[in-house]
């Protein structure tokens, strides 16, 4: 197996400064909870504007992160 993707995983927002040092990194994307409007700007730009953003939803609680779907809804 060959690996050549690389991402870059954020625990909290991604911030102006953050973004500015992703930009400069060599990565194929990066999830986060969330982005600030300025920092999407700054990573919309590289890999002239192919890099993947993505943005995951933080759990209700971090023990509910660890359960099935179908646990997380009570049945």
């Amino acid at each position: 197996m060959s690996s050549f993707g690389d991402f870059i995983a954020l625990s909290h927002t991604c911030d102006v400064a953050t973004a500015k040092i992703i930009s400069r990194e060599v990565s194929d994307g990066i999830i986060a909870p969330g982005y600030e409007p300025e920092a999407l700007d700054i990573l919309r730009k590289k890999k002239g504007g192919k890099y993947c953003v993505l943005q995951v939803r933080r759990p209700r609680s971090p023990s509910s992160a660890l359960l099935p779907p179908r646990a997380r809804a009570g049945s």
